[in-house]
């Protein structure tokens, strides 16, 4: 068994029907639990090399968050400082420095995105940035040229910006199908993640932290407990779930 990435997505305090937002209390709770127990954490391009070769350091976890929230800077960063832990942010290009339109967002509550300084600074501490696409869309549905704006857009502009190699992509909703993935490969990703957990054929997974999560949760995805098989179920619900914003915003693809 090798330690299957977590994801986050919001850390912020204020209130929000969904549930991929945690707060500033159980995030620090789950850091602390971390160092606690001696995990050392690892971009997603050091965790991939140790997946391929299957030999992971003992103790060795790569934190994710998806959409790039400022949250994660505002209030994740700090915390993770305190602890000297790095993530990866799978950024949506397209909503930098701006508010996440692409989402259902009820009754009219908006979040804000990184903007390319705030995720400098965070670069300069060891984190790194990846793709979540361009604009956000469920990539099922889109045709090929639209896959390739989506997945190599994405890619150039964060290469461009940040100066570093983009080679991991983390689908939206955690949907992706054969095109995903043919067409990620002709734009040079080495990998793409998807979710629930167990992951399907060419895809990677990784294990969803919700605002529902306890400790107790946080280590059954660990694997410290036996109870892996529950929040996988868990997290297949949710994320079957998720798939409601596409079909809220509606099916048109708009570049």
């Amino acid at each position: 068994m090798f330690p299957v990435p977590l994801v986050y997505h919001k850390v912020q305090d204020s209130f929000e029907l969904g549930i991929t937002t945690t707060t500033l209390h159980q995030f620090r709770l789950q850091m602390g639990y971390l160092h606690r127990k001696g995990y050392h954490t690892l971009t997603i391009e050091e965790w991939f090399y140790y997946f391929k070769t299957r030999n992971f350091p003992q103790r060795s976890l790569a934190i994710t968050f998806d959409d790039g929230y400022e949250s994660i800077y505002r209030n994740a960063f700090p915390i993770m400082e305190e602890y000297g832990f790095v993530s990866t942010v799978f950024v949506v290009v397209g909503f930098v420095g701006k508010e996440n339109n692409w989402d259902v967002n009820l009754w009219g509550r908006r979040s804000k995105h990184l903007s390319w300084r705030q995720m400098k600074e965070m670069a300069t501490y060891g984190h790194s940035f990846q793709s979540h696409t361009v604009n956000h869309p469920d990539l099922t549905r889109l045709t090929p040229p639209q896959l390739e704006y989506e997945l190599g857009y994405s890619k150039k502009l964060l290469e461009d910006k940040m100066g570093e190699a983009v080679e991991f992509l983390a689908c939206p909703f955690g949907r992706g199908n054969l095109l995903t993935n043919q067409v990620a490969q002709k734009m040079g990703y080495k990998a793409v993640f998807g979710q629930p957990s167990e992951g399907k054929k060419g895809f990677l997974p990784r294990e969803g932290i919700y605002l529902i999560d306890t400790l107790w949760n946080l280590r059954q995805k660990l694997g410290e407990g036996r109870f892996l098989w529950e929040e996988r179920v868990k997290g297949r619900i949710i994320n079957f779930f998720s798939r409601g914003t596409p079909l809220v915003k509606g099916y048109r693809y708009h570049r």
